[in-house]
């Protein structure tokens, strides 16, 4: 697999290309001189800078993939083969599709500001596999992968933790790539950008209001609604087809505030915050 990997000048740096040449990859370094300085974006797999630095030396390489270490070389971030950044949430889901396939009743823990797709996709479903909600951070995941002897943990900001046989239970970006790697090599020639459709937008209102993008993804036509409007003083996630919703929404205040949202929404996770992020997922016929 050809592989481009960014490091940001840091410590991944000094171990993530070597480990990745190390189980055949074709590897393409981009930054991984160590240099404390950081002098050319800040090495954070959800920073923008950085991924859409690797964004632009994927596509002028060629590369199948990019691979993003952060500076302390536990966090991993992933940019596919068109230069789509795909994260931290959405990686996860593909992962734990890929490891449920063969771990048949598997057990993920998962950030509570994930995607409502590890309980309502159906590969997941098919595969019985059992996803735990859990407190933002990743002391708070990892120690919830480990109580529940869960096969792996995913934090939303990429820190991923792998139980026996993957890892050894800590968060490590250059083990998250690996098996995101052999995620793919599993793959039966599918591209990366094949596994994940990103989003195209639809509508948009005066930028300091309201944004809506529709897109596909992993079999869902998922909406997007993005509102700076501060009307309702919480950060939402929503899934049409969440089955245990842990509360609703006061449905009359909402549409009369977004009156082109379907009234069928259920509140999946309620995280304090100044923004509405709305998410909401439709089952494609």
């Amino acid at each position: 697999i050809k592989t481009l990997v960014a490091c940001g000048n840091g410590t991944g740096g000094g171990f993530a290309p070597e480990a990745l040449k190390r189980i055949g990859c074709d590897v393409i370094e981009m930054d991984c001189a160590l240099d404390y300085t950081f002098p050319n974006y800040n090495p954070n797999p959800e920073d923008l800078h950085m991924l859409h630095a690797i964004a632009e030396r994927v596509k002028a390489t060629g590369a199948e993939i990019g691979i993003a270490i952060d500076g302390d070389g536990d966090r991993c971030g992933v940019v596919d083969d068109k230069g789509n950044e795909i994260f931290a949430d959405k990686i996860g889901v593909l992962l734990a599709r890929d490891l449920s396939s063969t771990n048949t009743g598997a057990q993920f823990v998962v950030d509570v500001k994930s995607t409502g797709l590890f309980l309502t996709d159906p590969v997941l479903k098919a595969n019985g596999v059992k996803t735990d909600y859990w407190k933002t951070g990743h002391s708070y995941i990892k120690r919830r992968t480990t109580e529940l002897g869960a096969l792996a943990g995913f934090e939303k900001s990429g820190h991923f933790f792998f139980n026996p046989p993957i890892g050894r239970g800590y968060d490590d970006g250059i083990v998250a790539a690996i098996a995101v790697l052999e995620m793919l090599d599993r793959a039966g020639g599918k591209k990366m950008s094949e596994l994940v459709t990103e989003g195209t937008v639809i509508f948009s209102g005066s930028p300091k209001e309201t944004e809506i993008i529709t897109y596909t993804i992993l079999g869902l036509q998922r909406y997007q609604i993005i509102s700076k409007r501060n009307i309702i003083p919480y950060f939402f996630r929503y899934s049409l087809e969440l089955d245990n919703a842990i509360n609703s929404i006061d449905k009359d205040i909402f549409m009369k505030n977004y009156p082109i949202v379907d009234e069928n929404i259920y509140v999946n996770q309620i995280i304090e915050g100044t923004m509405i992020n709305l998410f909401y997922d439709k089952r494609l016929e």
